[in-house]
């Protein structure tokens, strides 16, 4: 067993903290013949996600889902004024997206990443989205580059977030209370990407906590 900051590793991200993982290049997570609909939740928390029928599974990157327009679904709660970190790795078919939520609450105002320009429409950029408030605030951007794997975080403590993007601060601002959810999603709004893990933690992680899960992750994304 590995040890860094006197935290526990399994071999992957981070394990102090850690409330949800969904990953697909984990045979405890998605075992043989992977065919199901099922993904279990490697934290052992047991927040099994539900995949609808339209994500298959892809060898490619020791394992990841072509979403292909359809959603997973999660049982977790964000209350207001959580402290939490999120994270994603996802590859996008496409440079311009609709306004959609990709990994946050179902179709509405909360927590989540969400392409557009911040303001609804088609835009080729990924936001950090989350409020009581649709569209407010929207803090930091990364442009999209259809067929790269890229790796988002968010580490959110009430009144500020921080944004990162492989690793490295994006940007920062301050957040207001969010609207609670008892489902998470990914992808609730036809995601056409692929998504090779996910993540929660409930606590804010810290800058070298953030580029140590991208570092150990990369390699597998060809960073």
């Amino acid at each position: 067993m590995i040890t860094f900051n006197n935290t526990f590793l399994n071999g992957n991200i981070l394990q102090n903290g850690l409330r949800y993982d969904f990953d697909g290049s984990k045979k405890e997570s998605y075992p043989e013949p992977k065919t199901g609909l099922s993904v279990f939740d490697l934290s052992g928390n047991a927040m099994t996600t539900s995949l609808n029928a339209a994500i298959t599974y892809n060898t490619a990157n020791e394992g990841v889902f072509n979403f292909n327009n359809g959603s997973a679904s999660f049982p977790y709660t964000l209350g207001n004024n959580s402290i939490f970190t999120i994270g994603l790795w996802i590859k996008f078919a496409t440079a311009s997206n609709p306004f959609k939520n990709i990994f946050g609450v179902i179709n509405g105002p909360g927590v989540a990443f969400s392409t557009g320009n911040g303001g609804g429409g088609v835009g080729t950029r990924v936001h950090l989205h989350f409020g009581q408030v649709t569209f407010s605030p929207v803090s930091g951007f990364h442009t999209i580059v259809a067929g790269n794997w890229v790796h988002f975080t968010l580490a959110r403590k009430p009144g500020l977030n921080s944004f990162y993007v492989n690793g490295l601060l994006n940007s920062t601002g301050t957040s207001n209370n969010f609207a609670a959810t008892n489902a998470g999603v990914i992808g609730p709004s036809s995601l056409d990407a692929q998504v090779g893990k996910a993540y929660i933690y409930t606590k804010e992680l810290s800058a070298q906590d953030v580029l140590f899960n991208h570092n150990v992750t990369k390699g597998r994304f060809g960073l």
